[in-house]
């Protein structure tokens, strides 16, 4: 593809981490003062490089909502520290040392001459495993995730904050001891105002093994003799305000001949430093703008028949107010950028296009596909015309995680891909540091981005036969693993009959999608036509190879067709259950049947996105099931039931 190629040449690895060590040096936390001074710096860098842009701020405080998730206040926090004082005197979280070492929105407090007694709770977040133990007044060392002790040992016992060395692991890919000396991001996180506002402090693995040992001497040695201190000592403080504030988003441009637009997203928020996550996907959106720009101007590249708009937002929390702000139908697809340089050489994990949903059919992700594969020719192999990759990639079914599943959902109706790198070693770490990045990985991230983006803006009928060519490989490979996953038709919750229709759908009504871009070619017609009959001819051949005999039809169990109010994909449910009973219904779910779809809080946005005031709850299930490779139709039929008591759907 000759403007992929053009396109790479153009991108600087030197620009991106530039721009990517200029955004990293901000504390970017969505809705602060470092987050404004980030978002103009961006603003200022590419008006320098001759792009449009322009800051966009929305109001955030308790009280307000968009698009039916709420706000929260502006977080400003200018230091704290956590200094441990006996049995001896040494510093254990200091915000200008290293943010992430303090809890993110930790309300202030000062006890440097009031030093706190720590209390290490080792047997669980359980509150009946410290039945008579009294936390009032003291901080509370923990060392799993510090939200599921806020309501109990704080609000309900006295507890004034939390010491917590947490790690989120991930299966083969990060482990504690991987980031033994990283401090992990985590934040107290209120829609409503509390009565009070708890502090805290990240230790890293290492600190946390040092002051558990500390800890457990010291509670054995008061054992043995109570004149001796039971527990360790510390001063600590934090000046921090919680006050109105705003949120800010960039929105650049390069304009084209058309109202219609094609959409890049990247977060710009987080902790300092998060490089990788994200001032990666800010940079290389940056970069992308800068060198499409660059290559119009020269004449290498046609002028955009599409707008190509950008926007660099908060991760959620700038998405939505932007969309409630402009939704007018005109933007065709997306891409949203998460994590897109770390070091492979690191641990960090394969370049990853994510796929879309079945809710929002469009030949895009393929698109992507192509490009990525294009960008993966480098270096020569022993086979003739054959090049082989110098980076690591894959190409995944969807999943949710951040701001495509907004994007995506059919509501708001913008088909857009991930870009991803995952696993990310540092994810939400101290450790996601510049020192992280590859310059080669960032720079394919960007020339992925830039081709995906300009080849959509400019589609002509050129395009089509390659991406119709990819989808028929896509959707060979989608039906030899739904036969795999669903072959024993007795046992699976969907059988592959059904599994194999689910599919051939999805790739007809993602190829029609061309007729949005392309709306008078009779030519189109024809590859279209000829491409629809070779997907039915495929799926019948599969049919007949692998013996998928016809499944009668059988009676329906959840014949009602939910009608979906929310005007956004919910993230959390519970924010709506309010009375008793909407609480015990909750709850119900969540003990007996939350862990039984097929793939997590994923099934979540699936069933959200298929609730659109035609398909049955029955039809929604086997979508989810297809989808997650799994899962239960009753569990499927409770969320929805769950989902209509809480008001967010009828029937």
């Amino acid at each position: 593809m000759e403007v992929v190629r053009i396109i790479e040449s153009e991108v600087s690895s030197g620009r991106l981490l530039n721009y990517v060590e200029g955004v990293s040096r901000f504390h970017r936390v969505q809705a602060s003062a470092g987050h404004r001074e980030a978002a103009h710096y961006i603003q200022q860098t590419l008006e320098q490089n001759g792009v449009s842009a322009r800051v966009l701020s929305y109001p955030a405080d308790y009280g307000l909502s968009y698009l039916g998730r709420k706000s929260f206040p502006e977080w400003n926090c200018q230091d704290a520290e956590l200094r441990l004082v006996t049995p001896e005197h040494k510093i254990l979280a200091s915000f200008t040392a290293n943010a992430t070492s303090v809890i993110q929105r930790s309300g202030a407090c000062d006890y440097r001459q009031t030093p706190l007694e720590i209390v290490y709770l080792d047997q669980g977040s359980k509150e009946e495993n410290y039945e008579g133990l009294d936390l009032k007044g003291k901080l509370i060392f923990v060392r799993d995730n510090h939200l599921a002790y806020v309501d109990w040992a704080i609000a309900g016992r006295g507890a004034l904050g939390i010491i917590t060395d947490w790690v989120l692991e991930s299966r083969n890919a990060r482990t504690r001891h991987d980031q033994y000396d990283a401090n992990r991001y985590a934040a107290f996180w209120y829609y409503d105002q509390p009565d009070s506002m708890p502090f805290g402090y990240s230790l890293t693995p290492r600190q946390g093994d040092e002051l558990a040992k500390l800890c457990l001497k010291m509670r054995a040695a008061n054992g043995q003799d109570p004149d001796q201190d039971r527990y360790p000592k510390a001063t600590c403080w934090v000046d921090a305000q919680v006050v109105p504030g705003f949120v800010e988003v960039v929105e650049a441009e390069i304009p084209g001949e058309s109202d219609e637009e094609i959409l890049v997203t990247a977060h710009s928020c987080h902790p300092r430093h998060s490089a990788n996550d994200n001032a990666s996907g800010v940079a290389a959106a940056m970069e992308a703008l800068g060198a499409l720009s660059n290559l119009i101007r020269q004449g290498r590249l046609a002028p955009l028949q599409r707008t190509l708009r950008v926007i660099l937002m908060p991760e959620f929390t700038g998405t939505l107010p932007y969309l409630s702000d402009h939704r007018h139908g005109k933007t065709l697809a997306g891409i949203n950028m998460d994590m897109v340089g770390g070091k492979q050489s690191l641990g960090y994990g394969p370049l990853t296009v994510v796929g879309l949903p079945y809710s929002t059919p469009s030949f895009v992700a393929d698109l992507a596909g192509i490009i990525l594969d294009e960008l993966g020719k480098e270096a020569d192999s022993h086979t003739p015309d054959t090049k082989l990759p110098m980076f690591n990639y894959k190409k995944i079914n969807y999943s949710g995680g951040s701001d495509h599943l907004i994007l995506s959902d059919p509501v708001i109706g913008i088909p857009s891909p991930m870009l991803l790198q995952w696993p990310d070693i540092f994810y939400h770490t101290g450790g996601d540091t510049l020192d992280k990045i590859c310059p080669h990985l960032i720079a394919k991230s960007t020339s992925l981005t830039a081709s995906y983006a300009y080849t959509l803006c400019n589609l002509s009928l050129e395009d089509v036969q390659p991406i119709l060519f990819e989808a028929l490989r896509s959707f060979t490979a989608t039906c030899i693993e739904a036969i795999t996953c669903f072959s024993a038709a007795e046992l699976s919750p969907l059988s592959p009959d059904k599994a194999l229709s689910i599919v051939g759908e999805y790739y007809a009504k993602a190829a029609e999608e061309f007729r949005r871009y392309l709306p008078q070619s009779p030519k189109l017609q024809h590859l279209l036509d000829s491409h629809l009959a070779m997907l039915k001819g495929m799926e019948t051949a599969f049919r007949h190879s692998y013996g998928v005999e016809p499944c009668a039809p059988k009676a329906r169990e959840y014949p009602q067709i939910p009608v979906r109010l929310s005007e956004a994909v919910v993230f959390s449910i519970s924010d709506n259950a309010i009375s008793e009973e909407q609480k015990a219904a909750l709850k119900e779910y969540s003990d007996n049947w939350a862990t039984k779809h097929g793939h997590g809080t994923v099934a979540h946005y699936l069933m959200q996105y298929l609730i659109d005031g035609r398909r049955s709850i029955d039809e929604i299930a086997d979508i989810v099931i297809f989808q997650c490779r799994g899962g239960s139709r009753e569990a499927v039929a409770k969320y929805i039931h769950l989902y209509r008591e809480l008001g967010y759907c009828e029937f």
